[in-house]
């Protein structure tokens, strides 16, 4: 006769401790498996392009989603395969914002190669037909009848006086300009923002080299997020990318020992080069608004914005190249103005009707 075990008896062995740790962890990286599946479907098919190039490693993001790339010379300029995903701006082959430039260019059209930072590209506006140069093509053409004239957008963001010289040497006489509409202010400020010891004229005190290369661990996105969020992981923001951080300066002693020396240099080379190459070129001085209070309008950089206008006035004066006087022509309305540097597409037709009336009337009248 056979014992038979009473029901209360029945006892399921208890997994050992290892057993537990593995069931644990297989069961953490199922979970962090499914979420980083789950992350990276949402940040490439649904998230905005803001959030993606954010989040996501740099050289995970498709050819089109990011703006800029690197380069020997200049450290980095545009993507020339950059398409928004709404399809309203893109870069053409030749690395500026808008459409494709035909070269050699068409006989009679008047060229305007428009050159600067962020505040040319117009950062803060979504369409190209909305930025400032696009804005003074039609101008030109609607308004003052000058239906010949092209304007291209060379604005890439970051860039100082120093890149844009290069730029012109190296990319820009290519394009056969008849005039050059350049404009400065912000991103010569910055340089100058470095301790003494590290103002130079190649911008190395502030900038370093382009490397947007990731962490090995950054390979998870979930890590990525986690770092970018938590700020031990660099962003792809272009600050994050090329400038080096000093914490705790004392700016105002940084604009006593670091003098606008470089930005006067370079103002003078890019009209030398310009005349050297039988190009017309006009300066502007740089426009802020007040009324969107954010670092530009601290005493330090207020202080350096207008130090940069008056090199930007006595390059215009020395070498008898007309000056437009942006900085007190421009409507400081905040409902024109993304920020205190960067114009909205409202500002953008503001500031290209002031530099449509300067070119007719200066440039294109007289012909």
């Amino acid at each position: 006769m056979h014992d038979v075990a009473c029901e209360g008896d029945f006892r399921v062995p208890k997994p050992s401790l290892p057993r537990r740790l593995a069931i644990a962890l297989g069961a953490a990286l199922c979970a962090g498996a499914l979420f980083e599946i789950g992350l990276r479907i949402y940040l490439f098919e649904v998230a905005d392009p803001e959030r993606l190039t954010k989040y996501a490693r740099f050289d995970d993001l498709p050819p089109q989603a990011h703006i800029f790339g690197g380069h020997p010379f200049t450290n980095y300029r545009l993507n020339e395969g950059y398409r928004s995903r709404d399809g309203k701006s893109r870069h053409d082959a030749l690395g500026l914002r808008g459409g494709d430039v035909a070269l050699p260019k068409a006989r009679g059209t008047y060229r305007i190669v428009c050159i600067g930072g962020s505040t040319t590209y117009c950062t803060e506006i979504r369409e190209d037909s909305a930025t400032y140069p696009a804005q003074l093509e039609h101008m030109l053409r609607e308004r003052y009848g000058h239906e010949q004239v092209e304007v291209l957008n060379a604005g890439v963001g970051g860039w100082s006086s120093w890149e844009c010289l290069i730029d012109l040497e190296l990319r820009l006489l290519d394009l056969e300009p008849d005039l050059l509409v350049v404009y400065h202010g912000i991103n010569d400020v910055y340089p100058r923002f470095v301790p003494p010891e590290r103002y130079r004229g190649d911008d190395t005190g502030l900038i370093r080299q382009w490397q947007p290369g990731a962490a090995w661990w950054e390979h998870s996105l979930l890590l990525r997020c986690i770092g970018v969020k938590l700020g031990f992981a660099r962003g792809n923001a272009l600050q994050d990318l090329v400038h080096i951080s000093y914490p705790r300066l004392d700016l105002d002693a940084c604009l006593d020992a670091n003098p606008p020396v470089h930005f006067a240099r370079n103002l003078e080379s890019t009209i030398a080069l310009a005349r050297h190459f039988h190009v017309d070129l006009m300066l502007a001085t740089f426009a802020w608004c007040g009324g969107r209070k954010d670092y530009v309008s601290s005493p330090a950089y207020q202080r350096a914005i207008h130090e940069g206008n008056d090199v930007i006035r006595s390059a215009a004066a020395k070498n008898s190249v007309p000056l437009l006087e942006l900085s007190s022509a421009m409507d400081p309305d905040p409902a024109l103005w993304a920020d205190s540097r960067h114009v909205n597409a409202a500002g953008a037709r503001v500031m290209a009707g002031l530099f449509a009336r300067f070119v007719h009337e200066r440039f294109l009248a007289p012909r």
